[in-house]
């Protein structure tokens, strides 16, 4: 019998494609879906990505995500914690989409996060592995 009290710990990631690349985002949860600070997340020219390179690295982008309402019972950090944890993860979204920019020269990160096909993968860890 499941315990409804007990809360479970909410993995998050996300697969992208498009026509040059293929990309998995790590997010970590805290009042919302942010991209990880120290998560893994990592891209690879289409034409080089496997299904094993695709599962490997969601999974270590799932199990590299953090659930921080579950880990301190609802975090969210204080107003000045807030704004300096959301410049920290707007940095490295921004240093990750300028890495792929520049792999796949794309002339912005606007021009190398258009034209994607994106999946939202939503992992309940406590409940399965």
């Amino acid at each position: 019998m499941e315990n409804s009290n007990v809360r479970v710990r909410d993995r998050i990631a996300q697969l992208i494609r498009t026509r040059k690349y293929i990309a998995v985002i790590c997010h970590e949860r805290w009042g919302g879906s942010f991209f990880s600070r120290s998560g893994s997340s990592a891209f690879i020219a289409r034409k080089l990505a496997t299904p094993e390179w695709i599962g490997k690295n969601i999974r270590k982008a799932l199990y590299t995500s953090e659930d921080f309402s579950v880990k301190h019972e609802n975090f969210i950090p204080s107003e000045n914690n807030y704004t300096e944890a959301t410049r920290e993860c707007a940095y490295k979204c921004h240093a990750f989409w300028l890495k792929v920019a520049e792999e796949f020269n794309f002339k912005d990160t606007k021009a190398a996060k258009s034209k994607s096909a994106l999946v939202f993968i939503h992992w309940s860890s406590d409940k399965t592995d």
